[in-house]
């Protein structure tokens, strides 16, 4: 129970991340240049604190620099797909795919993979969860055959960050390193692909690339702060909790706290489908407690 308390508090970073970037887009917009800038600002916020909290002198192996370089490979691989995806209108489509496999391949990875417990109550729990995510995005835009594409692509590309993530932290044969050390390799590579990607966008661009607003550098710190916190706790819930249980418990604590932080801080009225996915979400979230 406290483990799966600790993961609340994870859903609330995570949660809290993604409404600071949907104030950030209002005021920025959704191009590639304004994507990179954001997320080189989260590396940038992120590397400085945990080089403080690694009392400037951060741990590193092999092994963990090589998964670190993958989640930022993997990152910036659904994030560039993503902003293809948001030009074409494709938002709803792309949540859903990016959630839904963010639950559903480390899931099935860990009771292929690791031999963890299958039971029915969690096998109900996921299909909830899985219809939720689904009545939430699921009818608000239409798409083509290539978005729809790239979204299953997201898909998968999601789904293993929570793999790897699961992977380093149970490793047993190759040296690897805590999970401050890890945060703080993972925020610098992604600081540096995105400053190389937000740098060449800016040479290239006729449009202006710099912020438009202050108080949208203060969103962008904030979410940092937000998801280098998330993202601290999935680490360490990672070495305790069976992937098939602790990634229902992010997706569906997060749509549940997203949908509520929209309608409180945007005014965002829910419909009854929405209504509904809360509280089928919410239910198969209880069925993995």
């Amino acid at each position: 129970m406290l483990n799966c308390l600790l993961v609340l508090f994870a859903d609330f970073g995570y949660s809290t991340s993604f409404a600071l970037q949907n104030l950030y887009q209002k005021k920025e917009g959704n191009t590639i240049a304004s994507g990179l800038l954001y997320n080189m600002i989260v590396g940038a916020v992120a590397t400085v604190l945990m080089l403080v909290v690694c009392g400037f002198a951060p741990q590193f192996t092999p092994f963990s620099l090589g998964i670190s370089i993958i989640q930022t490979a993997l990152l910036t691989a659904y994030t560039m797909i993503g902003f293809y995806i948001l030009k074409k209108g494709g938002m709803a489509f792309y949540t859903m795919f990016l959630m839904s496999g963010g639950m559903l391949v480390p899931y099935v990875w860990g009771v292929m993979f690791l031999d963890e417990e299958l039971t029915l109550l969690r096998s109900i729990g996921v299909i909830a969860i899985t219809i939720a995510v689904i009545m939430t995005n699921y009818g608000k835009t239409k798409t083509t055959k290539t978005v729809l594409a790239l979204c299953v692509l997201v898909f998968f590309i999601n789904g293993l960050t929570g793999v790897f993530a699961k992977i380093h932290q149970i490793e047993k044969v190759y040296a690897t390193i805590g999970e401050f050390d890890l945060v703080f390799w993972s925020a610098l590579f992604k600081f540096a692909v995105c400053a190389v990607g937000y740098f060449i966008m800016k040479n290239k661009s006729t449009h202006g690339t710099k912020l438009k607003s202050a108080s949208s550098f203060t969103a962008v710190v904030f979410a940092s702060l937000a998801t280098t916190t998330a993202e601290f706790i999935n680490l360490v819930s990672a070495s305790k909790l069976p992937a098939s249980v602790l990634y229902p418990l992010i997706t569906g604590g997060t749509i549940i706290i997203s949908s509520l932080f929209g309608a409180v801080f945007f005014k965002e009225k829910l419909s009854k489908t929405q209504l509904a996915s809360i509280i089928l979400c919410f239910a198969g979230t209880c069925m993995f407690i």
